[in-house]
C-alpha cells in the first residue's frame, strides 16, 4: 500500500432525508482527510436530494432510478479511485478517527485486505448517547462462515476493504434487498483475502423505526427479522450446494473421517438453515444425520436432541 492511502467512501441512500446529512458530516469530519466521498441517491422521493446538494463540491453526488442498496453501491464502485473502500449506511455515523485507525493498521500490515471493527448502537435521533457497545472479535478463519450467520457480530458498515477485493469477486448481488453485504463478505473470505479487526468501536449504528428496503420491496422496522430470513435463505442455499461439509466446521477439515465431527458439523449446518425457505435442504440434512448416527451408533446430547425435535416439528408444520 502507499504510505498515505486514499480511501473511497460510498454512501448509498434512499429516502433518508432525516439522517443522511449526519452520515455525510461524519465522513467530512474524519481526522484522516485522505478520502473521496461518493453519495448515490437511489431514486429517493423525499427531500434527500435537496439535503445532499447542500454539501456542494465536498462530495461526488450521483442519482439513479431506484434499484436497491446493492445497485446503488455497484454504481459507486464504478467510480472509486481510492485504494480502500468504506461503504457507510445512510443512517449510521462514522466516529471521527475511523479512517485514521484503518490507515494505521493497513500501514502496519500491508497484507491485510479486509478489516472490520467494533461498533456502538444508538437509538433514533439520539446520536450522542450510545446504548450498547460491541468490540470486534476474530474467530478461527475456518469458522468465519458460521460466525457471520450465527452471531451477526460483524457490523457491515464498519468494514473497510481493499479495492482489489471488489475487483476480484465482482459486484454486489442486486437480487438481495437484505444481506447483500454478508454475501459479499463471504465471497471475499472464500477468495482467501487476509482479514483483520480493530477491536474498538469506529461506528455508531442507528436503530430506528424508519422503513427499509427498495421501492419494490419496502418494509417496516418490525418486519426486518422476517425479511432477513427471506434473503438469508438465498445466500445460505448457495453456500449449501457450493461448499463441502467441512467448510461449516474447521475441525472437520482437519479430520474429515471422524464420525463425531461429521455429526457435529451436520448439526451446525442444520442450525444455520432458515425455514421455511430451505425446507428441502433441512429435510436432506436430517435424513443424512439420522443415517449417519445409526450407522456409527452415535447418540445426541440433551441440547442437540431438543434442537432436532423442535426442527422436526417446524418442518412438519411448514410442509
Amino acid at each position: 500500500m502507499t504510505q498515505n492511502p486514499k480511501f473511497s467512501v460510498i454512501i448509498p441512500t434512499y429516502n433518508r432525508a432525516n439522517y443522511v446529512a449526519e452520515a455525510i458530516e461524519s465522513v467530512l469530519k474524519q481526522t484522516y482527510q485522505g478520502f473521496e466521498l461518493i453519495v448515490v441517491n437511489d431514486g429517493s422521493t423525499d427531500d434527500t436530494a435537496e439535503v445532499i446538494r447542500r454539501f456542494g463540491d465536498r462530495i461526488r453526488y450521483m442519482e439513479k432510478a431506484n434499484g436497491g442498496k446493492a445497485s446503488a453501491v455497484n454504481l459507486g464502485l464504478k467510480y472509486v479511485t481510492g485504494e480502500y473502500v468504506w461503504i457507510l449506511d445512510d443512517d449510521d455515523i462514522g466516529l471521527p478517527n475511523k479512517l485514521e485507525l484503518h490507515a494505521a493498521q493497513f500501514a502496519e500490515d500491508p497484507d491485510l485486505k479486509f478489516v472490520y471493527t467494533g461498533y456502538e448502537f444508538i437509538e433514533g435521533e439520539r446520536s450522542d448517547v450510545p446504548v450498547r457497545s460491541f468490540e470486534a472479535r476474530m474467530p478461527p478463519i475456518g469458522d468465519m462462515v458460521m460466525y457471520l450467520f450465527g452471531r451477526f457480530e460483524l457490523c457491515s458498515p464498519t468494514v473497510v476493504a481493499h479495492r482489489l477485493c471488489y475487483d476480484r469477486v465482482g459486484c454486489f448481488d442486486e437480487r438481495l434487498i437484505r444481506g447483500q453485504d454478508y454475501d459479499m463478505w463471504i465471497r471475499m473470505i472464500r477468495a482467501g483475502f487476509k482479514i483483520g479487526i480493530i477491536v474498538q468501536p469506529t461506528l455508531l449504528c442507528r436503530m430506528h423505526e424508519g422503513d427499509r428496503g427498495s421501492a419494490s420491496d419496502r418494509f417496516s422496522a418490525s418486519d426486518i427479522a422476517r425479511k432477513n430470513r427471506e434473503y438469508l435463505g438465498l445466500i445460505v442455499q448457495k453456500l449449501y450446494w457450493e461448499l463441502p461439509l467441512q467448510a461449516f466446521y474447521s475441525r472437520l477439515a482437519q479430520d474429515p473421517d471422524d464420525p463425531i465431527l461429521i455429526m457435529k458439523t451436520l448439526l451446525r449446518r442444520l442450525w444455520m438453515l432458515p425455514l421455511p425457505a430451505l425446507q428441502d435442504e433441512v429435510l436432506r440434512d436430517l435424513d443424512m444425520l439420522e443415517r449417519h448416527v445409526e450407522q456409527h451408533r452415535l447418540s445426541f446430547d440433551d441440547s442437540a436432541h431438543r434442537f432436532l425435535m423442535g426442527l422436526k416439528d417446524t418442518t412438519e408444520q411448514t410442509a
